[in-house]
């Protein structure tokens, strides 16, 4: 539907992201953040909003059955194929965002996001999820926390 939504819509007018992780299928393939299961996500992602590149993609969820050097060099692969533009994490925690955030870094690619579940009786991110991120920002880019601070 948002394919057919966007039809005739100018493409940079718009920001896309898409997520990966949760079950789309039967069986071990079907889920997770292994190589198979994001390049087959992003794939159909990209059919599906009939357009040739996300702005975002996101690993939904930690996946403790891939390692995350499978899961973070696929999605490496999918920016240099030029098919995703950033990376982001979806409700992982502080202490599972460090180690992608450093081999984003080792392979060069911009790992800009942490979308955590947050609302005034979920507030569990702020001792620990949002320093985090806050760390993170601040070694990847001077600019950023420039921008977070005005």
């Amino acid at each position: 539907m948002l394919g057919e939504a966007l039809a005739g819509v100018r493409r940079e007018s718009v920001e896309i992201s898409t997520k990966v992780c949760l079950p789309t299928g039967p069986g071990p393939n079907g889920e997770g953040v292994s190589r198979k299961h994001i390049l087959e996500s992003c794939h159909a992602s990209l059919r599906n909003l009939r357009t040739d590149y996300a702005d975002l993609s996101q690993a939904h969820r930690f996946d403790e059955d891939t390692p995350l050097e499978e899961t973070m060099t696929a999605f490496a692969d999918l920016v240099r194929q030029g098919k995703v533009l950033y990376l982001g994490v979806s409700e992982w925690r502080a202490g599972q965002i460090e180690a992608p955030a450093a081999l984003a870094a080792e392979l060069r690619v911009p790992l800009i996001s942490n979308q955590a579940q947050y609302s005034m009786l979920w507030r569990v991110i702020e001792k620990e999820v949002v320093p985090a991120s806050d760390r993170l920002a601040s070694a990847r880019s001077p600019s950023h926390r420039r921008r977070r601070e005005s």
